[in-house]
């Protein structure tokens, strides 16, 4: 603390306090947002009020209180405001501009500056960024010469001064230096005709502009005060809470690492400092949404994923910080989060990726499709922290892993190979719980091979059956493409990468491997190390098996098939739906556990790789739909299907009825086999049998009886099941003939539907009779019920119509 000259409460002029005092605005203060163009209005309204007492030239105007601590740095006695900022700013550019504009710069000086290291500095300065700082320093030891300036209000001072040859663009970036712009451009307009008014201003006879000085060193400089005082200010981003501490906590840690800054080898602190407030801010600003974007939010989304990348390799994870509210810079500290070597990798990865003014640096070439550089860096850093994400988190991981490793020296090819791997290891893997993230982060190093040695060879030589941290199908899929790709034929790189690439199979394509029996001799020989002739026909096979699968399935997946001949080819082959807990479905395009690609990656049935090689091996690519129409027809003849699964290879239709879902059926609910528009027996659904009946006689006449209908229901209750019904009326009777079925039989009711007390004529009775109905008393009712197979059903209904004509 400063003792000498120590001020408690008193008025002073900004001159008088400069004389005595460096002014230093913390780290913990927000920018100048007097300068904003957003706040034109404050800004005039004050600077009229400055003009208006220069004018009067009358002393002891005030602009309040001033609240600060009073300190020494250095050995320089030092005032850090509290509360101020924005007045105190405004008073340093009045000073500036008056004495430019007065020809009384070296008056200037003399208060203003003072030397260090043989270098000029500003005596009133900004600690919350390095260029802010180094802004003010240059503005007091450059000369500016305005008075021949043609045109004075046309022309600013921002223009002559970013215009300078001393002026650094990425000082663009800096808000406050842009706000001190445009106040020194407001200043211009409201003082361009003032004469002599440095003069006024400097008077120490006549103090014109005062302030109520208030040193608040007892109370400390905390964060909690700065909150409660500085109620008129906007307050601190996140990013600028965690910059201040985190630029605070790399001094503490004395790392001896050096860099270079223009020829001059600093330390890790003073590094991290100055690139963080320029050639990393241009990199983030370069991403921006939009113009009028600001970019802390970027950069905090940055940190957050890295800094739970990193931590995610040691043990004992706090999940903590997986929440938004858990990353506060104190819960760094205290699960060690911020060690020295997260420091030296986070500075390695931005300056890997800065790339001047421009969008960040690629290191890939030309277009890959399994990962865009530019698009991937966009995605990290808009990223919501709390939600989704995993997976473009890993890849994003792998890929700065990458980049670290081989310190600058990035071969293209190793760099393809790698992301391709990772990229399909975390797009296929199930990521459920934070747990399912963490064992991927820990995989990934050590899937990375050490400098020099090839990624294919790595990946291959890694033991499968032992690996964890990855998705296991997937994993021997990419280490199979790894000994293919190793082999010297280099017709398997573009074979695998055609069919790869295609959007659909998107980098998943083991199912081929087995079709072509390549997963066979991998899974004995760990390798693919057969003869040149084995290879010629293993090849052969690939691409036979890659053409019927791109004829089966396009960028959307399946395609478009007449009569869903597609599904019914594979029912003739078996049962091929995946299950979903008490549904089964028949698989959607999209839908993680119920898809197509779900279904050829083979891992959730048994039956899914017979069917799969069943049906690829009859297929033909050069006429895909007429060769599934000619398995469905042959398979009908030749086996007799008489499961469920037959109502859906002959009535298609069928289909149709799931197509707004999940195409999911429940095969045994409490009302037998169903299908359902949703996921739940609370949602509308039919009957299997009945519906397959209604769609297939639904326009035959059933006379005495009305056209058939079909009731869905939304229950599981089985005395109001979803069936088909015919209806009939006779002598103001209305009755109704209810179709259900019910344990692998249908179940005919007829019943009276009007009268309270149920009776029925006898020639209706006789009529039931006579066609197997007995009476049936359920509560009381009185109806008429029979039983009967499939191929007797409409025999049955048929026979009753004719006995029930004759009667009405």
């Amino acid at each position: 603390m400063c003792e000498t000259g120590k001020l408690s409460e008193s008025r002073l002029t900004f001159l008088k306090v400069i004389r005595k005092y460096d002014i230093v605005i913390p780290i913990i203060q927000r920018d100048y947002a007097q300068g904003r163009v957003s706040e034109v209005e404050k800004r005039d309204a004050f600077l009229d009020k400055l003009r208006e007492y220069l004018d009067a030239d009358t002393a002891n105007h005030d602009l309040d209180f001033v609240y600060g601590n009073l300190t020494t740095v250095n050995k320089r006695p030092v005032f850090i405001p509290l509360d101020g900022q924005q007045r105190l700013t405004t008073l340093f550019l009045l000073h500036w501009y008056l004495a430019i504009k007065d020809c009384k710069i070296k008056e200037l000086r003399e208060d203003f500056v003072y030397t260090e290291s043989d270098k000029p500095k500003s005596k009133f300065s900004y600690e919350t960024r390095t260029s802010s700082r180094e802004f003010c320093d240059t503005l007091l030891s450059k000369d500016i010469d305005i008075s021949k300036m043609n045109n004075l209000k046309s022309k600013t001072i921002s223009n002559i001064i970013t215009k300078s040859s001393w002026y650094f663009s990425t000082w663009d970036t800096d808000p406050t230096i842009q706000s001190m712009l445009n106040m020194l451009d407001s200043i211009h307009l409201k003082f361009n005709d003032a004469v002599n008014y440095y003069k006024r201003l400097a008077d120490p006879n006549k103090e014109i502009i005062t302030f109520q000085f208030l040193e608040l060193n007892d109370y400390g400089l905390t964060d909690d005060l700065y909150i409660k005082m500085n109620a008129r200010g906007k307050p601190l981003t996140e990013f600028e809470n965690f910059k201040a501490k985190l630029e605070q906590y790399i001094e503490k840690l004395n790392l001896s690492d050096r860099y270079t800054i223009v020829n001059e080898d600093v330390l890790v602190h003073k590094y991290f400092d100055k690139m963080i407030d320029t050639d990393w801010t241009n990199l983030f600003w370069a991403h921006r949404p939009s113009e009028n974007s600001d970019i802390d939010h970027l950069l905090m989304n940055f940190l957050k994923i890295l800094i739970v990348n990193h931590r995610a390799e040691k043990d004992n994870f706090p999940k903590s910080l997986f929440q938004e509210s858990g990353m506060s810079f104190s819960q760094c500290e205290k699960y060690s989060c911020l060690d020295g070597q997260f420091i030296l990798d986070l500075i390695a990865i931005l300056d890997m990726l800065k790339n001047g003014n421009k969008t960040v640096k690629t290191y890939i070439p030309q277009a890959f499709y399994f990962y865009d550089e530019l698009e991937y860096f966009d995605r990290i850093i808009n990223n919501k922290f709390d939600g989704a994400g995993y997976e473009n988190r890993i890849v994003f991981f792998a890929y700065c892993q990458y980049l670290i490793s081989r310190k600058g020296n990035i071969d293209p090819n190793e760099l393809k190979h790698w992301m391709r791997i990772i990229r399909n290891l975390a797009k296929y893997t199930n990521y459920n719980r934070e747990e399912d993230y963490l064992r991927s982060i820990n995989a990934v190093k050590q899937l990375l091979p050490a400098k020099g040695t090839s990624i294919l060879i790595h990946i291959s030589n890694i033991s499968g059956k032992d690996f964890l941290g990855f998705d296991n199908v997937q994993f021997l899929e990419e280490q199979i493409k790894a000994c293919l790709l190793l082999r010297e034929n280099n017709d398997w790189k573009k074979q695998i990468q055609d069919v790869e690439e295609q959007k659909y199979f998107d980098g998943q394509i083991g199912f081929l491997f087995f079709l072509s029996d390549i997963e066979s001799y991998y899974n004995k020989n760990n390798n693919c190390k057969w003869s040149a002739e084995d290879d010629k026909e293993y090849r052969e096979k690939f691409s036979i098996y890659s053409k019927k699968a791109k004829a089966v399935f396009d960028d959307n997946g399946v395609r478009e098939f007449a009569n869903h001949v597609w599904e019914c080819a594979l029912l003739v082959h078996g049962d091929y739906l995946l299950e979903r807990s008490s549904n089964q479905s028949f698989l959607r395009n999209i839908q993680r556990d119920i898809s197509w690609k779900r279904f050829l990656k083979r891992d959730r049935s048994n039956m899914s790789s017979g069917i799969i090689k069943s049906i690829f091996e009859k297929i033909k690519a050069e006429n895909i739909e007429q060769s599934l129409i000619e398995i469905v027809e042959l398979e009908k003849k030749e086996s007799a299907i008489t499961d469920w699964r037959s109502q859906f290879i002959n009535q298609s239709d069928l289909f149709n009825y799931l197509e707004s879902a999940d195409r999911y059926v429940r095969k045994n609910s409490k009302q037998g086999f169903v299908l359902l528009k949703g996921e739940r027996m609370s949602g509308n659904h039919v009957e299997l049998y009945t519906y397959s009946l209604f769609l297939k006689y639904g326009e035959n006449s059933f006379k005495p009886f009305s056209n058939l209908k079909y009731y869905e229901v939304a229950s599981d209750d089985v005395s109001d099941p979803p069936r088909a019904y015919l209806e009939w009326v006779c002598n103001t009777i209305a009755y109704q003939l209810d179709i259900c079925f019910v344990d692998n039989q249908y179940l005919l009711l007829f019943t009276d539907k009007t009268s309270i007390k149920k009776t029925y004529l006898q020639p209706i009775v006789d009529g039931l009779m006579q066609c197997n109905f007995r009476e049936d008393i359920n509560n009381g009712d009185i109806r008429y019920k029979t039983e009967v197979s499939s191929s007797e059903v409409i025999a049955t209904i048929n026979n009753l119509c004719v006995s029930l004509t004759r009667i009405s």
